[in-house]
């Protein structure tokens, strides 16, 4: 992103909202974002306020800012924020205000929830740790629906389609019951958050434990401590966010005639760039490839043109950002010569996508744009429908505000946010099939490859 230090952080960063919800899953402490210790200071609180509502007033994609009477919103409010006694009384109204506006990628980022400022830190270095575990909800429990065979969890017995009861003695429940009453795009949010709420007390410093009370497969409650173990990837530092794990698996999977290669990766950051052109290298011999983007919630927007470029031979339009006084084409980059100076061309093979509730914004540009094309067909669940672009500011009181710069449509002029991809082969996650080890989404894929191979070679 190039974020440097001023106060505004102008580029078009295309950070995903649940992306900075999601860093913590991966490398904070088992408890929430510590408690604010600075004193609190009523002029800087009204001061972040005022900056909060001028800039979007100013720099909203959308000049009518939706036809909220902007003016008559911030005396609403404003006074709440002059009376506020507490810095978390800010953020609460700051929240509000920004929710009026309807969009995703509207947030607070506390800053005690934001990497030191000194890049080498003030502190030794530590090694961050989890469990090796995902999650959703699913029929109103948190279900796992993967695991790393080499992480902790697994090791400790875990097994897909366990539910967690409680994670060292916080009830799981208390942050399902609000997701269970939505539905369409807000309850796909709510059980995002649901779901990253408990993920995230399973992260912190490699070797220390967490205790968890889950429900076997066979609905028996089980109690566990296990210890962290050191989270496979890369911490990325970027900019003012907090620390984001980017991390990618890949597979070759043997099918009748050829194989098809499987690319799976956590987060849209660039230092996973070069491993996607090597992945897509290494499977160019193969029949077909499986990318994976499920409970990928985002990251460096730009990265679609030039990933998007390994799948397709032209310069095809995969959205448009539709900014306050103009227009942005993202545009597929067909790579012709890898980064080691080798001639390539696009992989011209059969190309299947996994999506599901937890693949969010750049992930929704990637597989809208790929869809709208024709190039590749999805496979899964509805994405989360949180697809805007957003920078970021740094306010007076030290938070952090995330905020959408353009509104997005795909190449046929679709609006994403609040809707989400829908794939072409719907593919629930069921908990009968994770107890039974089966990954649906991809037997659905493959089984379209091999019905394509057939086909193709058919008389």
């Amino acid at each position: 992103m190039g974020l440097g230090t001023e106060p505004r952080l102008r580029h078009v960063a295309l950070v995903a909202l649940l992306l900075v919800v999601a860093c913590t899953r991966q490398v904070e402490s088992t408890n929430d974002v510590p408690p604010d210790r600075d004193p609190f200071d009523s002029a800087t609180a009204v001061a972040s306020f005022d900056t909060v509502w001028r800039l979007i007033r100013d720099t909203h994609y959308d000049r009518a800012l939706k036809g909220l009477d902007w003016n008559a919103l911030g005396a609403e409010l404003r006074p709440r924020v002059v009376r506020a006694q507490t810095i978390a009384q800010v953020r609460t109204t700051l929240t509000e205000l920004l929710s009026r506006l309807g969009d995703s990628h509207y947030s607070i980022i506390p800053r005690e929830a934001l990497p030191s400022a000194d890049p080498s830190g003030s502190s030794p270095e530590v090694s961050y740790g989890d469990l090796g575990m995902d999650l959703r909800l699913l029929d109103g429990a948190i279900t796992v629906t993967r695991l790393d065979t080499g992480g902790a969890a697994f090791a400790a017995g875990v097994r897909s389609g366990w539910i967690v009861e409680s994670v060292d003695s916080f009830p799981v429940a208390s942050v399902v019951s609000g997701a269970r009453k939505l539905t369409g795009a807000k309850g796909r949010v709510a059980a995002i958050q649901a779901a990253l709420a408990v993920s995230r007390r399973f992260g912190g410093a490699s070797g220390t434990s967490v205790r968890v009370t889950m429900r076997d497969t066979a609905d028996r409650l089980v109690d566990l401590t296990v210890e962290r173990r050191e989270a496979e990837g890369d911490v990325v530092r970027l900019g003012n966010l907090p620390l984001i794990l980017a991390r990618m698996d890949t597979a070759r999977v043997l099918e009748p005639g050829g194989c098809v290669g499987v690319i799976r990766f956590t987060s849209w950051m660039p230092v996973l760039a070069n491993r996607i052109e090597r992945a897509v290298g290494a499977f160019g011999d193969c029949l077909g490839m499986v990318v994976d983007v499920r409970g990928n919630l985002g990251g460096v927007a730009a990265m679609v043109m030039g990933t998007s470029g390994w799948f397709l031979p032209t310069a095809d339009t995969l959205g448009i950002l539709r900014l306050r006084d103009a227009e942005l084409r993202y545009v597929a980059i067909p790579h012709r010569v890898t980064a080691d100076g080798r001639h390539t061309r696009p992989f011209d093979g059969a190309l299947a996508l996994l999506v599901d509730a937890h693949s969010a914004s750049t992930s929704e540009i990637f597989a809208a744009g790929l869809q709208g094309t024709g190039r590749a067909r999805v496979f899964g669940d509805t994405t989360a429908g949180q697809a805007l672009p957003a920078t970021l500011y740094r306010l007076p009181n030290r938070d952090v505000l995330m905020y959408a710069v353009a509104d997005f449509v795909t190449g046929r002029g679709q609006r994403l946010d609040g809707r989400g991809v829908i794939p072409d082969e719907v593919v629930p996650v069921r908990r009968r099939d994770l107890v039974r080890g089966r990954d649906v989404a991809l037997e659905a894929a493959l089984r379209w490859m091999r019905g394509r191979q057939h086909r193709a070679s058919s008389p």
